[in-house]
């Protein structure tokens, strides 16, 4: 693989995860409530999901799948449902807690995060699904060993992803953030509803009969 090529590869790759989202602000929001452990978990999940996508990506390219011309807005509008569910449902948790929970923390009842909400949550990301269906595409085109480059490619995902992801993670770990845990769950939540509903809103429009 060329190294200017492998280069925007892996600057791609760190703008779009370290660039704050979807996966990003789930990733906090569980490792604020649950801690490292649970934090991990869901971060291996989200770098599952993102493998699925890449796969997806890859069988389009070789010819063995069709997508219809509206596939992505379609696709991309039932993920930022999932996600506006997620966000609503830790809302209304956050919102409970604050009425019966006595601790500080104010830590909402239940199970938050795991492999399989990650997974979910990364299938769904609307900003993964189009850099894999629109950008990622690019980089295994007219490649002379494409099983090879898939898997390089795929490693340098993960690494970088769960790299990224555990500098948010030990950041959500901090002392001083965690004396300001309920206050930053809150705000975890709000965006991952906020960006869920532009970008149904974007997936509408796509939706949208034109002329």
């Amino acid at each position: 693989m060329p190294a200017a090529l492998l280069l925007s590869y892996v600057l791609s790759i760190v703008l779009l995860i370290a660039t704050p989202g979807p996966v990003v602000a789930y990733i906090t929001q569980v490792a604020l409530q649950q801690g490292r452990g649970m934090a991990w978990r869901t971060a291996l999940g989200t770098s599952s999901g993102a493998l699925v996508l890449m796969a997806l990506a890859a069988l389009v390219v070789g010819g063995v799948l069709v997508l219809h011309p509206q596939a992505l807005a379609w696709l991309g509008l039932a993920g930022s449902g999932f996600l506006i569910v997620l966000a609503v449902s830790g809302l209304r948790a956050w919102g409970a807690a604050g009425r019966h929970s006595t601790s500080a923390a104010g830590t909402p009842p239940g199970r938050q995060g795991g492999w399989r909400r990650g997974f979910g949550v990364a299938v769904a990301n609307p900003k993964d699904i189009l850099f894999f269906a629109a950008l990622f595409p690019q980089f295994l085109h007219a490649a002379t060993n494409p099983l090879a480059r898939l898997g390089l490619l795929a490693a340098i995902w993960v690494g970088l992803d769960l790299l990224i992801l555990a500098g948010y993670i030990a950041a959500a770990q901090h002392p001083r953030v965690q004396r300001h845990q309920r206050v930053l769950t809150l705000w975890s939540l709000l965006a991952l509803l906020a960006m869920a509903l532009v970008a149904a809103a974007w997936s509408l429009q796509g939706l949208w009969p034109q002329g």
